[in-house]
């Protein structure tokens, strides 16, 4: 299981190698990278369904200005997932906790 080490605005460290663009983090450790359009689309929500979460986070920027489409999250609870969008540095203290017990997804913007 990965651990994010730690945040900084542009970058993020998980288990010790550096990324410097938003990404989509799973708890079995995938990695992909995340287009940087300030919006998380359904396209993308339906992709993630692949890897069978139970919850997924959202990580908003530092200013929250990262947002999930509009129905993502009824969707997300229609289909009985966890969905919360949060502050960056939120949802990654949240993911390093939660991906212990649960099947996590993460999409963590890095910036604004």
């Amino acid at each position: 299981m990965p651990r994010i080490d730690s945040l900084y605005f542009g970058s993020i460290i998980i288990d010790g190698r550096k990324f410097d663009h938003d990404l989509i983090l799973t708890s079995k450790g995938d990695i992909m990278p995340l287009d940087r359009n300030h919006r998380f689309s359904e396209k993308q929500f339906s992709d993630l369904l692949l890897h069978g979460p139970e919850v997924i986070l959202i990580g908003t920027g530092r200013s929250g200005s990262f947002k999930a489409e509009a129905g993502i999250e009824v969707a997300a609870k229609l289909q009985g997932i966890e969905i919360h969008q949060l502050p960056t540095a939120k949802a990654v203290e949240e993911f390093n906790k939660l991906s212990k017990r649960k099947n996590v997804v993460a999409v963590l913007h890095v910036t604004c």
